[in-house]
């Protein structure tokens, strides 16, 4: 069974013993959920993880679609101040510590996932925003020196809400909660409305028109993929590759301007794993995680 949290907190270095804040709980009603997006084919929808309780202090963790599919993932516990958040892996019965709010400006920790190796991160600020404590920190994942390729994650954990990259195995970088609700009152929504309104897509900037997307934008779907996956690319781009997770090529081609931005990439003689497909434009270079199932 695929693990359902993509990066786990493992070890601590260092955090303040002495707190005595009580904060606002993750599972905070009886049924918390939170909307994550996701996109298909040009379709944009969300998605919803659930955590339902189970007992007096563990939720079962289960994401739906639109579709009525349901997938039970594990189980969630907070800690008796709420400061921390812990998920226990159905497969393994392995317990993580997700979410830690008593971490101070450079506090260092560990995190680690399920491809990468562990890496130290150090918390760069620590606010508090309408009123929830937010713990902000870079994450940079170094994948290979023979690719030369370095990706940095902007990740916070926000007070009552989670870790902002969420429950589920999405794309690196681009998953995080749109909206949280405990019970059926909204208790969070992402702050910037330009891509989301009202714990949806903003039709306005995004429609099902492939030609409506920003111009600049390089989004790939599905993925994870078990065989094919599709690529929207930029405006510019001229040059496209494919990397196997110990910097091996495994595809590349050039792009001419009359070319379409639509690519279509079959995996099925590929090995499980993780790759990272790195796309040059005339201005810049970019490059995204893909997970073969």
């Amino acid at each position: 069974m695929k693990k359902v949290f993509i990066l786990l907190v493992v070890v601590f270095l260092s955090f303040n013993m002495y707190s005595q804040d009580n904060y606002h709980p993750v599972l905070s009603d009886d049924t918390c959920r939170w909307n994550i997006p996701c996109l298909s084919l040009g379709s944009f929808w969300m998605d919803t993880i659930c955590a339902i309780r189970e007992t007096e202090d563990t939720f079962m963790l289960v994401l739906r679609t639109p579709y009525d599919n349901a997938k039970t993932y594990g189980k969630l516990f907070s800690s008796e101040s709420n400061d921390k958040l812990f998920f226990e892996d159905m497969e393994t019965q392995d317990r993580y510590i997700i979410m830690d709010l008593s971490l101070n400006v450079g506090d260092t920790f560990t995190m680690k996932d399920e491809y990468s190796q562990p890496r130290n991160i150090i918390v760069d600020s620590v606010y508090y925003e309408d009123g929830k404590k937010h713990i902000r920190f870079d994450d940079v994942i170094g994948f290979s020196s023979y690719a030369s390729v370095e990706i940095t994650l902007k990740r916070c954990f926000i007070e009552g809400v989670g870790p902002t990259w969420g429950f589920c195995p999405k794309e690196e970088g681009t998953t995080f909660f749109v909206c949280k609700h405990e019970g059926e009152n909204l208790f969070y929504s992402y702050p910037d409305t330009t891509l989301f309104v009202n714990c949806s897509f903003n039709s306005n900037y995004f429609g099902n028109d492939v030609n409506l997307i920003e111009k600049n934008s390089l989004l790939i779907w599905p993925n994870p993929t078990t065989n094919i996956f599709n690529v929207i690319l930029p405006e510019k781009v001229r040059y496209l590759a494919i990397y196997s997770i110990t910097g091996i090529l495994c595809f590349s081609t050039n792009f001419d301007a009359d070319m379409s931005r639509t690519f279509s990439f079959d995996m099925s003689n590929c090995s499980k794993g993780i790759y990272l497909l790195r796309v040059i434009t005339e201005d810049t270079q970019e490059t995204k995680k893909i997970i073969k199932k």
